[in-house]
């Protein structure tokens, strides 16, 4: 059943929609999932992963992506338990400490990419 959903929301959509999908599904239905659910599920992820990596998107797209990735590792550590919910959470604190360190403006600035954040 499950295999079915994802093979489904694999099938016909861009990698945001199935982002969103997969979700939706985790949320529904993840409580009853075994383990071989899960795999199809990293599976799915994965293969989202490599597509919205080829893709170019819209900053208001980029935050969509970012939304739902939060929220896919949220929800699937949630449901596989405390010890991979404790790694998320331990890689999601390095990140946010890596970009509170950061001084975006220096790195455009670098970059030659200031101009590209300008308001016209």
């Amino acid at each position: 059943m499950i295999a079915c959903q994802l093979c489904l929301s694999s099938c016909s959509s861009d990698p945001i929609s199935r982002l969103r999908s997969l979700c939706e599904v985790i949320d529904e239905e993840g409580s009853s999932f075994n383990g071989e659910d899960w795999e199809g599920v990293i599976a799915e992820f994965e293969e989202i992963q490599e597509e919205l990596a080829e893709g170019t998107y819209s900053q208001e797209e980029l935050k969509e992506i970012g939304r739902l990735e939060a929220r896919f590792y949220v929800k699937a550590g949630s449901k596989l338990g405390g010890s991979y919910m404790r790694g998320v959470k331990s890689e999601i604190e390095g990140i946010i400490e890596e970009l509170d360190n950061t001084d975006f403006e220096q790195i455009m600035k670098e970059e030659g990419l200031d101009e590209l954040f300008e308001d016209h």
